[in-house]
């Protein structure tokens, strides 16, 4: 389930929406593991980059926001890592 998304976390929203992120988590869970009964994947605007487990509702929620905050920390060291190891190579 993809909640509504609030602007700042619009277009990462959109991006888990149209690669289907947490489909793609629900088809890898459900191969490997044998749940004791039903569970939901919930993407939703929380604020803060986040994830939790509702214990009452055996709910999953993924933030949009924990998405956004690794989109930065890619930014930001992935791929400075990726250009200095570009460089090692010439």
């Amino acid at each position: 389930m993809y909640g509504p998304a609030q602007e700042r976390v619009a277009a990462i929203a959109q991006a888990f929406r149209t690669i289907k992120l947490l489909e793609t988590v629900a088809n890898f869970a459900a191969e490997r593991y044998v749940w004791p009964r039903p569970i939901t994947l919930e993407m939703s605007t929380c604020g803060q980059p986040s994830a939790y487990w509702d214990t009452d509702e055996h709910k999953l929620v993924v933030c949009y926001e924990l998405g956004q905050d690794f989109v930065m920390l890619f930014r930001d060291f992935g791929l400075t890592a990726a250009n200095a190891l570009e460089q090692k190579k010439k």
